[in-house]
């Protein structure tokens, strides 16, 4: 287990977030779940493989 926490799960939610508000009709919502999913990609950067640390 790493030291430190895996950033991604936060992804996933935002995702789940989005597709909920898609579903509900909410676009505002989802036009601010698409950015903050973007602004966390870029601070947690492409998935790496944990054997190799190059990304997947």
């Amino acid at each position: 287990m790493s030291d430190t926490p895996d950033p991604t799960w936060m992804i996933e939610v935002l995702r789940d977030l989005r597709a909920f508000a898609e579903y509900n009709s909410y676009p505002a919502s989802v036009e601010a779940l698409k950015e903050a999913e973007k602004l966390i990609e870029n601070e947690v950067g492409p998935p790496c493989d944990p054997n190799s640390g190059l990304p997947k």
